[in-house]
């Protein structure tokens, strides 16, 4: 399960064993490099390949991080991030050390009407490389109020959104790839309110869990709305005190 934090915000402390938590170089004073996913953004490179190098390079380093995500996959960047995706896998498949596969991937971006399989060609280059491969699913609790707890999982999730989860899934298994598919809930101010976090989250949770059986991190879950979020975490201590 994979967090996106705020560093300014040392909230992301109370966050329980288990789990990464992510953000950019350089890596917060008192974050373990073990628990340490490192954010890197396609803007700061010139093409795909140079992301790539710059990738391997953190993952060589004397005090690795545990992961390397891009932040993140969209429309614009498609065929930069499928190069990157691609020297990467042609990296792992020529033997050299350390292994990479499996230790780096991409967020895929967030939108209702944000279809997957026009990601592509990275989506498959992603698969094909057995990225880690982190969706962002950013609802907003006043749109699930309007809704109701009564609506299966397609009208929580929006019909789109549906789709192109079980159209990735789909295609994951066409490849053959051993990608791991996670998921990122949006927790700032713009999705919650405050009221009736809770209920919210567990729904969140219970829905993604149909697809994918791993639950849902969060992104920059640590401020804002996102406070009254922590008692309400799967494996959260009720000891934590924020």
């Amino acid at each position: 399960m994979i967090h996106i934090i705020a560093k300014r915000d040392e909230r992301w402390k109370s966050l329980p064993q288990g789990t990464y938590l992510a953000c950019h170089y350089p890596r917060p004073a008192g974050l373990h490099p073990s628990r340490w996913v490192q954010n890197v953004y396609p803007g700061w490179y010139s093409s795909g390949t140079e992301m790539a190098q710059a990738i391997i390079g953190g993952l060589r380093s004397s005090d690795p991080p545990a992961y390397v995500m891009i932040d993140e996959l969209k429309g614009s960047n498609k065929k930069m991030v499928a190069e990157c995706a691609n020297y990467l896998k042609n990296y792992s498949a020529s033997g050299q050390t350390p292994d990479i596969r499996g230790k780096w991937g991409a967020y895929l971006v967030n939108g209702v009407n944000v279809s997957y399989a026009r990601l592509n060609p990275a989506i498959d280059a992603l698969l094909e490389a057995d990225a880690i491969i982190t969706c962002e699913v950013y609802l907003k609790i006043s749109t699930w109020k309007l809704l109701g707890r009564r609506y299966i999982t397609r009208n929580m999730w929006g019909t789109r959104r549906y789709a192109r989860l079980k159209w990735l899934i789909a295609r994951k298994q066409y490849k053959n790839s051993k990608s791991h598919i996670t998921g990122l809930i949006g927790l700032t101010d713009k999705y919650l309110n405050r009221k009736k976090t809770g209920d919210f989250i567990r729904e969140m949770q219970r829905t993604w869990q149909q697809i994918i059986p791993e639950p849902m991190g969060g992104w920059k879950w640590d401020i804002g709305s996102a406070k009254g979020v922590a008692p309400h975490w799967p494996g959260w201590s009720s000891d934590v005190k924020l």
